[in-house]
């Protein structure tokens, strides 16, 4: 979420979250956000937070994170739920990736390949003798940023 409230707030006012992490619930609450309290592996919870309406849902909690569910099953409940919807799911394993495809995903993003993107340019700025300017970037983002789990 603070990625969002950094670049672009208006959005936040179309978001729904559904978490059952009392921390992650109560932070959330508390900045004004629409959250839904709940196991996003469960029918009832995702109908109740509007699931079957909405325009795009993202399931950006791995595979290692969820409890029993996977991201292939929530891709092909949320996409039995609503046909209509562009669904972006996360894959932790590229073996992964066509199999949320074909359970009806959008599009796949893989957090690994992000990452290795980023470290790249921190290997970069390391040979160029600019890692305490990488650093301070990296540093000056963070200040920035509210995150919800600390």
């Amino acid at each position: 979420m603070s990625e969002i409230e950094l670049r672009n707030p208006s959005i936040l006012e179309q978001i729904t979250v559904i978490d059952f992490n009392p921390v992650v619930f109560r932070t959330l609450s508390d900045r004004g956000m629409h959250v839904v309290y709940g196991d996003i592996s469960n029918v009832d919870t995702l109908l109740h937070a509007g699931v079957g309406k909405s325009e795009l849902i993202i399931l950006s909690i791995p595979n290692s994170l969820l409890k029993g569910a996977d991201n292939e099953k929530l891709v092909r409940h949320v996409r039995s739920l609503n046909p209509t919807a562009r669904i972006v799911a996360t894959a932790e394993l590229l073996s992964d990736v066509d199999d949320l495809y074909e359970a009806g995903a959008d599009y796949v993003t893989v957090t690994r390949l992000s990452d290795a993107h980023h470290l790249f340019k921190v290997i970069e700025a390391a040979q160029a003798g600019l890692l305490e300017d990488k650093r301070a970037e990296t540093d000056a983002l963070l200040a920035e940023r509210r995150e919800v789990l600390p």
